[in-house]
């Protein structure tokens, strides 16, 4: 049938086919591919670090009693933008401070007012936040720690240090 075939569909002229594919000490190499490493890929959304908030200080302010405790936290802003505080959660109790923290300023806020802590279950710290130069909101989580002590027979659990169990979550 070849000539027939030629006679349809004309002569087969020589055709050259795909060039083998050099093989090298790393694999099969096509010049074809480009090489996407080599490409220098241009940046135009600049991609921001999300900012940290942190709690540097705790703060409790016992009754002269012993029975009645207020709990202050220094709150710091130790990243490159500028950020409002929104909302505290701690001890079953919230504070809305909406205040703006500029990069490496610091502020205390009352976060607790009532009966001095008499176990340790409660654990969890949030505070949440938002960036102004992206305007997205993020969420800090932190463990809290306490000490333990005993005045005249009463049992007391007091708070001392908040360690940051996430560094940040956007909300």
């Amino acid at each position: 049938m070849g000539w027939f075939a030629d006679f349809v569909f004309g002569k087969a002229k020589n055709v050259e086919g795909p060039k083998p594919l050099e093989h090298s000490a790393w694999g099969v190499e096509r010049e074809d591919v480009p090489n996407i490493t080599e490409q220098s890929v241009p940046h135009t959304v600049q991609e921001e670090e999300p900012p940290e908030v942190r709690i540097i200080r705790v703060e409790p302010h016992l009754s002269s009693a012993n029975d009645h405790v207020e709990l202050w936290l220094c709150i710091e802003n130790s990243s490159k933008a500028e950020v409002e505080v929104t909302h505290i959660e701690c001890f079953r109790q919230t504070a809305e401070p909406a205040r703006f923290l500029r990069p490496g300023e610091n502020h205390e806020v009352r976060v607790y007012n009532g009966p001095v802590f008499v176990n340790d279950t409660q654990q969890k710290a949030i505070v949440r936040y938002k960036s102004l130069a992206s305007g997205e909101y993020y969420q800090a989580e932190f463990l809290v720690k306490y000490r333990y002590s005993q005045h005249g027979g009463a049992e007391q659990w007091m708070p001392y240090e908040f360690d940051p169990t996430d560094a940040f979550r956007t909300t």
